[in-house]
């Protein structure tokens, strides 16, 4: 009796492409890679391109998850490939964005402002709470775009992200004088 199988070629999964502030640290997951065989799989990270000056390494390209540290501004093109024993599969590619700190700002308040317009408008106490909030957002996005950090960082610290202090608790409280 012969036994006989066909096998077929893993495939790699490098993950979502990601835009990062620049000196963060990377972790790129290849667990979405799979092999119909359900043959075990090998791992094989490689920076493919990256930031010219950049000194950028993986620390263990032959693991499911890599790390590495965007350490200059720029795109970084990160290769997968898996190997299930038989036959590499084919290249798996992810792209990381690395940007300035305002270029990061700016990418976080957009994603505050999809956040607060995703929900319906009567979940709002008041309804026009989100078109306030999205405009002062917008209002700090125009402040980074013309390079004035301190007024936008003032603007979203005090008129944005406003806290409300607390009023002093009244319950058991003493009253001292100096001498």
């Amino acid at each position: 009796m012969t036994v006989s199988f066909t096998n077929v070629a893993p495939i790699a999964d490098a993950g979502v492409n990601l835009c990062v502030p620049i000196g963060s640290a990377v972790t790129l997951d290849g667990s979405g890679s799979h092999d119909v065989n359900l043959d075990p799989l090998t791992y094989r990270w490689s920076i493919v391109t990256k930031p010219e000056g950049s000194s950028a390494a993986l620390v263990d390209p032959e693991a499911s998850s890599t790390t590495f540290v965007a350490d200059k501004l720029g795109i970084y093109v990160v290769s997968l490939v898996v190997n299930d024993g038989f036959v590499d599969s084919a290249p798996a590619n992810v792209t990381v964005q690395s940007v300035s700190c305002p270029g990061a700002a700016v990418l976080k308040l957009r994603e505050a402002i999809d956040a607060i317009n995703a929900p319906p408008p009567e979940s709002f106490k008041n309804p026009n709470m989100r078109n306030t909030l999205t405009n002062k957002i917008n209002v700090v996005l125009s402040m980074i775009e013309e390079g004035n950090y301190a007024e936008a960082l003032d603007k979203l610290s005090n008129d944005v992200i406003r806290r409300p202090t607390a009023a002093p608790s009244r319950a058991g409280s003493t009253r001292t004088t100096g001498s």
